[in-house]
């Protein structure tokens, strides 16, 4: 075992045990860094050192090259506020996914993390994620997750709780999510998006080939195919898309559009050449080719797919602008 993979196992108690039994340790340590070294693992983070290199700031950041290095950010994403991340080399997802963060406990990702062209693979969730299905489950103010290519397993993202907002890059963005690339299959969620489920930051110049279809058990199923829903009436928060492209089939038992599901905020310059499909037994089925519902704007965005929606008052939005 090399120094480096005995870094990345030493356990809690271990850090522990080390600090106050070596006289020497505890004198060259300055005090700060090992409060913070303490806390980090008290909290499930790690030390900065178990990355592939880096020291985190914008001109040094943290090097990750394998599925380790992103589950030790899953650990304790808070702890990465501010911090810049860099993939450098593509990355196979094995086993069902923890998402990168999550609205349950307000544990949000505001790193700023550049897949620099690389891919992961194999994204697999079935198990309770806190209401999360996705890579990222919470990019918080200031994140940002940008030049990322993320494709699901043959399972694809299937959570076992339909209450789950499900998207292949991030369940909740109130950040930034530009020049992503999103493939595969997203099944079963209260709302799904082929980029984002809940957007109330900005989504930029991704493109979307996931295939979302409900699988007709909830009763709620709002999907589109960048984001299921975009802005907040709660918080009051205003959401963008900008520059997407959809090329995914979209199935919902509710609001389906091309774009987005329901949008409270900003579509612009966006194109749909998906299928776009709204069928169930509840009141107000819409499908749009740009968005289901819109209550705000929608400017210089056109639809090239097929549109349909059944059930009880029904309807259409074309969303050729």
């Amino acid at each position: 075992m090399n120094d480096r993979q005995r870094k990345r196992t030493l356990s809690c108690k271990g850090v522990a045990r080390a600090v106050f039994h070596s006289g020497r340790l505890v004198r060259t340590l300055p005090l700060l860094a090992l409060l913070l070294a303490l806390t980090a693992c008290a909290r499930g983070g790690v030390a900065p050192s178990a990355f592939g290199g880096g020291s985190g700031t914008k001109s040094d950041p943290y090097l990750i090259a394998t599925e380790a290095y992103l589950r030790d950010i899953a650990a304790a994403p808070q702890l990465y506020k501010g911090k810049y991340f860099l993939q450098t080399a593509d990355i196979k997802l094995n086993g069902d996914w923890k998402p990168i963060g999550d609205a349950a406990y307000y544990r949000e990702f505001s790193g700023r993390f550049d897949g620099n062209g690389h891919r992961i693979t194999g994204l697999t969730i079935r198990e309770d994620s806190n209401g999360c299905g996705s890579l990222f489950g919470f990019i918080g103010y200031g994140g940002e997750v940008r030049n990322l290519i993320v494709e699901t397993s043959p399972e694809g993202v299937a959570p076992l709780d339909w209450d789950t907002r499900v998207g292949i890059i991030a369940a909740f963005n109130r950040g930034l999510i530009e020049n992503c690339i999103t493939r595969g299959r997203v099944v079963n969620a209260s709302v799904a998006g082929g980029t984002t489920a809940c957007n109330d930051g900005t989504v930029k110049n991704c493109v979307n080939h996931t295939v979302i279809a409900s699988n007709g058990v909830c009763s709620y199923f709002s999907a589109g195919g960048i984001a299921g829903e975009i802005s907040d009436v709660l918080t009051g928060t205003t959401g963008l898309i900008t520059g997407c492209t959809n090329y995914g089939s979209i199935t919902a038992e509710s609001n389906a559009g091309g774009i987005v599901a329901e949008n409270i905020g900003t579509v612009q310059d966006c194109v749909n050449h998906g299928p776009v499909s709204a069928k169930g037994s509840v009141f107000g089925i819409y499908a749009g080719g740009v968005a289901g519902t819109n209550r705000t704007l929608i400017a210089r965005c056109r639809n090239t797919g097929t549109i349909r929606a059944s059930g009880l008052g029904s309807g259409l939005i074309k969303g050729k602008k």
